[in-house]
């Protein structure tokens, strides 16, 4: 049994622990930002080899020598390839340079912690050994959780998202991961054989393995959902550029013929005719008010929705007013305007759409630093009778969630208020400064 646990000391243990660490750093570094031309995979293969070459390095290298080797291979080694693979600018060769002094910092520092913990008696093994296991992945998981906050607090100050849920994710997975290492060797030492050591090594694998795995599937998620509001843009778009090319073709038909309607009023308009020329001319500026678009706000994309969905509702027959004041969206991302607007109106006209007198009317003010934002739409009478909880699942589907984590992602507030035909949506969002991007938390 001694040998198994000197193997797991020596051997186990420190390799999956070193593997572990250059994963962390790499990761962390890449989610700071690449600005690089370079394949995801070739860089991850770079990183992986650095981080192969290294551990099999310490290996060899004399004792006296192997903490100056790793410092001075954590210290240059990793910046360096970031800096060629990731990010070229000084201002990401100083955050590197600083997560790596970081992360030896608090290696230190929990070195020093379980020594406390271990002298005063909080903490007991009755083997060395076991000392040695947890302050080695007590180490590393204290490093995943530095390394995960500080890649999100570089990322904010570089104006990219970074979510509650996130944040709760890099703090309570390596936390877990701790008490459970601690809980492990705690039963651990009772009674060890070579079954158990195996089994050892599967649980520690298997937990690393967890803190690397969760955080990939929460990046997908975002990439996914990044992926769905850039392709809703895209179509609004189209859309959108259709129909100004089915106006122009409409405008140089109008244009052709213009000639002609100026000579048919003229005649109307002699001495002696009825009132054909008033009815005339009413039909004349019917036809051309088709051409232009309403101005709702100077906001391009939002213009660009209100136009969209009045459209919309007037093939409907649902009468819409849209009032905007001097409201600015000065700061907002486009696609966060497109995500908020497009689903509440269209959540809107869907509900309108089956009332008696079908109505959507939009509503925005400027409240001191708040933007206040209300939409009204009618609906039918037993609608009224939902509760909340229906509301909200009948909407799922429909981009509410989205439209929830945007305006949350601006540290706004959004309400939902029935009445017996109508029902409202109340949104609050901060006022945010020209060229300005709210931080998203």
């Amino acid at each position: 049994m001694i040998g198994t646990i000197k193997v797991l000391e020596y051997v186990v243990v420190p390799i999956a622990g070193s593997l572990f660490l250059g994963y962390v750093l790499s990761d962390a570094m890449i989610r700071m930002g690449c600005d690089k031309k370079l394949a995801p995979w070739k860089r991850n293969l770079i990183f992986a080899v650095y981080t192969a070459l290294m551990v099999s390095v310490l290996f060899f290298v004399p004792d006296r020598w192997a903490v100056a080797v790793n410092v001075l291979a954590i210290m240059a080694g990793y910046p360096l390839i970031a800096h060629f693979t990731c990010n070229g600018s000084r201002t990401f060769l100083i955050y590197y340079l600083g997560l790596m002094s970081a992360c030896i910092v608090t290696d230190l520092l929990i070195s020093w912690i379980c020594n406390m913990l271990f002298y005063f008696g909080i903490f007991y093994f009755i083997q060395q050994a076991y000392y040695v296991f947890f302050y080695l992945l007590a180490s590393r998981l204290a490093i995943l959780l530095l390394v995960r906050l500080y890649a999100m607090l570089v990322r904010r100050r570089e104006g990219k998202e970074v979510t509650r849920r996130q944040y709760a994710a890099s703090l309570l997975l390596p936390l877990f991961s701790m008490v459970f290492v601690y809980s492990l060797l705690y039963f651990m030492q009772i009674y060890l054989d070579e079954q158990g050591a195996a089994l050892f090594t599967v649980n520690i694998c298997l937990i690393l393995f967890l803190n690397i795995w969760y955080p990939i599937q929460e990046k997908n998620r975002e990439e996914a959902w990044e992926r769905d509001m850039r392709r809703q843009k895209e179509e609004l778009e189209r859309a959108h550029y259709a129909d100004l090319q089915c106006r122009y073709e409409y405008s140089q038909i109008i244009l052709h013929d213009i000639r002609g309607h100026v000579q048919i009023m003229e005649q109307l308009c002699r001495p002696g005719a009825d009132n054909r020329a008033q009815q005339y001319a009413r039909d004349l500026h019917q036809m051309l008010n088709g051409l232009g678009e309403q101005f709702y706000t100077g906001h391009r994309v939002l213009n660009m929705i209100l136009n969209d969905k009045a459209r919309r509702m007037r093939e409907l027959g649902i009468t819409f007013e849209a009032h905007l004041g001097d409201v600015d969206f000065e700061g907002y991302r486009d696609v966060d305007i497109t995500v908020i607007f497009d689903n509440i109106l269209n959540n809107a006209v869907k509900a309108a759409a089956q009332a008696a007198e079908p109505y959507v009317k939009l509503r925005a003010r400027r409240v001191r630093d708040l933007i206040s934002i209300c939409v009204t739409n009618s609906q039918k009478e037993e609608d009224a009778a939902w509760t909340e909880g229906k509301m909200q699942k009948a909407f799922q589907g429909i981009g509410l969630k989205n439209v929830e984590r945007c305006i949350a992602g601006y540290h706004g507030d959004i309400q939902y208020r029935r009445e017996q035909d109508l029902f409202m949506v109340q949104i609050m969002l901060p006022m945010l400064q020209a060229g300005e991007e709210e931080e998203k938390i």
